[in-house]
């Protein structure tokens, strides 16, 4: 066998020859034989179609032949690819703008092969219906080589870009139809200066959005509209995606639209823009308007920082950020290496880990809720008294009680629901200390006598384990902990707010540390079958003096010790009854109180006006059951907690609303202004909790009581 040198050859500096001289020989006699065989008598002619011609010089060559020549350079670029991966080199690159890959493109999707039509065709809805053809009816692909696979991905990237472009335009448009009072349409693009501040509400609910997130699609329409072009273009094109236009208008925000213009066109007149990732894309466009108007870039920064905050929310994993944000950049480098330090001196100490996990104990330490040399929490470290958060407490059918479940879903992360960039859901959950069910937390944590685990004594010289409830954990914080995750009956989710959901093994050590507070509450909230609230109880004591109190051996408290008890309503409304529970047996801790009485009270349904308070305002009762029913804004996509909200009657109170749980609820501020607007109506649904909105498009969206997940 013939051999060539390569420098990378797996055989000491050469790679073998593909190709052996006697195969080489076979090859010819073949592309010999086909050239010479002769076409079949009823061969049809060229019909003289300029687009159906054959190659120049082979006019008078049979199509047979030509097709068999075809099928034999496919079989020819087949076995040099396998020859080529077995000898561990590369095969071809897909890039668009490359040439073709030799040999024949067949199959459905024959025109997505590198370099061919459709592998750059611009994205419209006949490229759509192309890519739905090639890819097939159950999308299986069948026939597409990883070549044309590979022109269907970047098919469908393409047109995933165009479609944010359209739906851009659309929303443009309806800018268009709600400018805000004062602002005629002007300009090129034709758009006001500013748009109605009703208009982020009338979105938000159309596309299920938050409101910041909805602020943000207006913000972003109005600019490729008006100030970037360039942009815009490049979206409806597939050059870029949603995400890198969105980097590109938000970098340009400082800018006028003539300034704006000008830095999108030096990030535009760089060669490769469809190449360059979302970093590389928010880097050049960073220094373009650097360049442009380094004045402007200044002020913004100096701007942000009197917004400056700390923000919490959810990991996906189930854990926590905890976030500075607007930070002066020297001191927040200061403090990386401020933490760094403590790190080393951590692992000198003997504690293990790697350096992530050594940064975090020294975080932890300078907030003083974590003693990182034994684990143990540090006491006093945080101030109680805080609520943040609605929820019940919850039972479940295998407990001896009701069906009952979980409490309302916590907040979003940053981008979503109500987490830290959300319009509806910034700044700290706070309410009353009545707001919510759930189980209040504790100021426990571990007593002097439970040692935590941690420090150097840990096996195998383990870091602390920056988990455990901390003796700061701020007092009767209303949390959503399913009464039978706590008794051990099930491993359901709990609700933690500002977190999110939370796992069992957390739902048991936050109801521990709750129950040695004297000062928390415990709630329970019984729920239908579709997890909307049915009735609702606030524990009490039992009555001094009761017949049946906690040393009968066959009463209620003696029975509690192992599971909720519960005890229908003699001939009241569905939903009434009690529900006894003893807490010591509920939270496995010896230092809890005794047993808690449940009085259950109905929500659901048509309302009988039983709650209903004479005057403007609800009382504390009414006030805490309508958090319980509604423990968000009622406007649909709202996640404004119950208590940020206002107490908002359906119908106003001086017309003949009522001020009870069928026409009043919980509205945020934004909302309740929508709410007042020309075009904007609300009204009660027909039962507790449930409302219609309408807004000035004419569109009405159903709002219901909260659903508890399971």
């Amino acid at each position: 066998m013939d051999h060539k040198p390569a420098p990378d050859g797996p055989d000491g500096g050469v790679t073998p020859d593909w190709m052996d001289a006697a195969e080489w020989q076979r090859y010819c006699a073949a592309r010999a034989g086909l050239e010479e065989q002769e076409p079949p008598e009823d061969e049809e002619e060229w019909d003289g179609d300029p687009e159906c011609a054959p190659p120049a010089g082979m006019e008078d060559v049979p199509l047979a032949v030509i097709t068999a020549q075809a099928e034999a350079d496919g079989a020819e670029h087949a076995a040099l690819m396998a020859r080529l991966i077995a000898a561990g080199l590369d095969g071809y690159a897909h890039r668009r703008g490359d040439p073709p890959v030799p040999g024949v493109h067949g199959g459905p999707a024959a025109g997505f092969g590198q370099g061919l039509a459709l592998d750059g065709a611009a994205p419209c809805a006949v490229l759509a219906g192309l890519a739905d053809e090639a890819s097939g009816a159950d999308r299986g692909f069948a026939g597409v080589s990883d070549d044309q696979l590979m022109g269907l991905v970047g098919a469908r990237q393409r047109q995933q870009s165009w479609s944010a472009w359209e739906l851009l335009t659309a929303v443009a448009e309806f800018i268009r139809r709600r400018p805000a009072p004062g602002c005629p349409l002007e300009g090129p693009a034709r758009m006001p200066r500013l748009w109605s501040e009703h208009a982020c509400g009338e979105l938000a609910v159309q596309l299920h959005l938050s409101a910041g997130a909805a602020d943000e699609l207006l913000g972003l329409a109005r600019d490729l509209a008006v100030k970037l072009p360039g942009t815009s273009a490049a979206l409806r094109d597939g050059i870029i995606d949603w995400d890198k236009a969105r980097v590109i208008a938000g970098r340009c925000l400082p800018l006028t639209a003539a300034e704006a213009r000008a830095a999108e066109a030096i990030v535009f007149a760089a060669p490769g823009v469809e190449e360059m990732t979302w970093g590389m894309v928010r880097d050049r466009i960073a220094r373009a308007v650097i360049q442009v108007n380094p004045e402007a870039v200044i002020r913004r920064r100096e701007e942000a920082a009197r917004q400056r905050r700390v923000e919490v929310w959810a990991e996906d994993s189930g854990n926590a950020v905890l976030a500075g944000r607007e930070l002066p950049p020297a001191a927040a480098l200061a403090a990386s290496q401020i933490l760094t330090a403590r790190a080393r001196q951590l692992r000198a100490a003997g504690i293990g880990g790697g350096m992530d996990e050594l940064r975090v104990l020294a975080y932890l330490e300078k907030l003083g809720v974590l003693n990182p040399l034994d684990g143990s929490p540090v006491a006093g470290g945080a101030v109680g008294g805080t609520d943040t958060g609605d929820g019940p407490d919850t039972g479940d059918p295998q407990a001896g009680g009701p069906e009952t479940t979980g409490g309302p879903d916590g907040d979003d992360g940053p981008d979503g629901g109500d987490g830290p960039a959300d319009g509806n859901g910034g700044g700290p959950d706070t309410g009353g200390p009545d707001d919510g069910g759930g189980n209040g937390g504790g100021n426990g944590g571990r007593g002097p006598d439970e040692p935590g685990p941690g420090g150097p004594g840990r096996p195998g010289g383990a870091a602390a384990v920056p988990g455990e409830v901390p003796a700061g954990f701020a007092a009767r914080v209303n949390l959503t902990l399913p009464l039978a995750t706590v008794l051990g009956l099930a491993e359901r989710a709990g609700v933690m707010p500002r977190i999110g959901a939370i796992d069992p093994a957390l739902v048991r050590d936050l109801a521990a540390a709750a129950a040695r507070n004297p000062r928390s509450t415990w709630c329970l909230t019984i729920t239908g079958p579709d997890g909307r609230p049915v009735a609702h109880g606030c524990g009490r004591p039992p009555p001094r003096g009761s017949p049946r109190g906690r040393d009968d051996p066959g009463g209620p408290g003696t029975a509690a010790r192992d599971g909720p008890v519960y005890l229908p309503g003699d001939g009241g409304p569905p939903g009434s009854g009690t529900v006894r529970l003893n807490l010591a047996a509920l939270t496995q801790t010896a230092a809890a109180g005794g047993d808690l009485v449940f009085a259950l009270e109905p929500l659901a349904g048509p309302c009988d006006h039983r709650y209903q308070a004479r005057g403007h305002d609800p009382g504390a009762r009414l006030r805490h059951l309508t958090g319980i029913l509604n423990a968000c804004c009622t406007f649909p996509p709202c996640r404004r907690p119950e208590a940020q909200s206002d107490y908002e009657h359906s119908t106003p109170f001086e017309r003949g609303g009522r001020t009870c749980l069928c026409e009043a609820g919980p509205v945020c501020r934004h909302n309740h202004r929508d709410k007042q607007a020309p075009g904007w109506h609300l009204e009660p649904a027909g039962a507790r909790g449930w409302f219609r909105w309408t807004t000035p498009s004419g569109r009405s969206y159903l709002s219901g009581p909260t659903q508890y997940p399971d």
